[in-house]
């Protein structure tokens, strides 16, 4: 930590301490720069503070957003989606704030979207918050059993609708929540990285976003099995997508498996052939998933509607 260079512009922010004021302390004392900023740093800052405790922000199990957010906030999706990573790759919490310049109250913020997300569509068997000094943690240890993977959202086939989110500004969070309820709601509390079309009614709302993002629909697989073919399941999502998409897609038929869906979309590398389609990994929708799970927690950040 002490190879990283400490300002008193950061400290400022860390600390709602005037730089003036921490650059008059350093003169008067007999640590060097850096030595004095990293030992302010750690040290509580007894001051006046208007950012409320935590622990009477959340006083039930699902956790409130606090009340500093305005309509000027600026929080971006690029952030919020490094914020999630880091936490699954257990980066300490100190170096999650100094790496993505990050507030404490903003960073406080997208603790409290992800504990409502995870705990609203059911992605962790157990909601597990630590408010260890007053600071709000989720544990995202479970994540990657219920379908996501921050790891795999590089891969090309994701691009689209990563760069898609990327370049959204706050003020158009509002437009992108209705289709991430319904990935969300298709996506489902089961322990698998496939993404079930089975609830028809949503899948509109999640194509017209998948079409915003101009996602390459020759790309998109729509595996089914023999049950969904007795229900007609493949019919009904077919005339979805010619309604949204404007062109019939690509079916396949598969063997029914205990954990996978009736019928689920799939993302290839490449563009698909009515008679092939990768299957094993490639049909994972992980990498996806991360994407729209730290989408839907941004759009909850900036609209206070998560």
């Amino acid at each position: 930590m002490s190879k990283i260079k400490l300002t008193s512009q950061v400290l400022e922010k860390w600390l709602g301490i005037k730089a003036n004021t921490i650059r008059k302390h350093v003169s008067n004392h007999e640590l060097g720069p850096q030595a004095y900023y990293w030992k302010l740093m750690f040290t509580p800052y007894k001051g006046d503070s208007s950012f409320p405790h935590q622990g009477a922000l959340i006083a039930t199990s699902v956790a409130q957003l606090p009340g500093f957010l305005s309509a000027n906030f600026s929080l971006g999706f690029q952030c919020v989606f490094d914020v999630l990573h880091d936490m699954v790759s257990d980066i300490s919490t100190q170096d999650i704030l100094l790496k993505n310049g990050l507030t404490m109250e903003a960073f406080q913020l997208i603790q409290i979207s992800l504990a409502n997300t995870l705990s609203k569509y059911k992605f962790a068997s157990e909601l597990e918050i630590d408010y260890h000094d007053n600071l709000t943690m989720v544990d995202l240890k479970e994540l990657k059993l219920f379908g996501f993977d921050f790891e795999q959202v590089r891969q090309n086939k994701y691009l689209p609708i990563y760069q898609y989110f990327l370049k959204l500004k706050p003020n158009q969070a509002w437009e992108q929540l209705d289709g991430c309820k319904a990935w969300a709601i298709l996506k489902g509390e089961r322990k698998t990285p496939y993404l079930s079309l089975e609830k028809i009614k949503y899948l509109d709302q999640f194509f017209r976003l998948l079409k915003s993002a101009r996602l390459n629909i020759s790309n998109i697989a729509i595996l089914y099995g023999p049950k969904a073919y007795q229900e007609e399941l493949h019919l009904r999502v077919g005339e979805v997508f010619i309604s949204s998409f404007g062109r019939r897609p690509y079916f396949f038929e598969v063997k029914n498996h205990r954990s996978h869906p009736k019928i689920y979309m799939s993302l290839c590398n490449k563009e698909l052939m009515p008679d092939k389609v990768a299957y094993g990994s490639a049909t994972s929708m992980a990498g996806f998933n991360a994407i729209f799970l730290a989408a839907l927690i941004w759009i909850g950040c900036v609209t206070c509607n998560p």
